[in-house]
């Protein structure tokens, strides 16, 4: 299969939450996933470092901000679907 299949990772919230941050993408495309602490539900879901977040319990988030996105994954609750794409498999191109 090709290296830029989404695939979906399943977060069940921990004590201290789902421990991973947000950030922007580059050219502000997106958001990635970063500092996912070690040991928590982030990890043990596969959540990997650089994961390009597509979409957050089915609904995609492209057109949204950071704070969007956010908002999103607090109203999951407990638990909440991202569907990603894993962009360190990625090749830069040129247009």
């Amino acid at each position: 299969g090709s290296p830029h299949q989404p695939r979906v990772v399943v977060i069940k919230k921990g004590s201290n939450g789902y421990g991973f941050y947000l950030r922007a993408g580059p050219e502000q495309k997106g958001q990635i996933i970063k500092d996912i602490e070690p040991g928590s539900p982030a990890e043990a879901a596969g959540l990997k470092n650089n994961d390009l977040v597509v979409a957050v319990n089915g609904k995609s988030v492209e057109a949204l901000d950071h704070d969007g996105v956010v908002e999103m994954i607090r109203k999951g609750g407990d638990q909440t679907t991202l569907l990603v794409l894993d962009k360190e498999l990625e090749r830069p191109h040129r247009d």
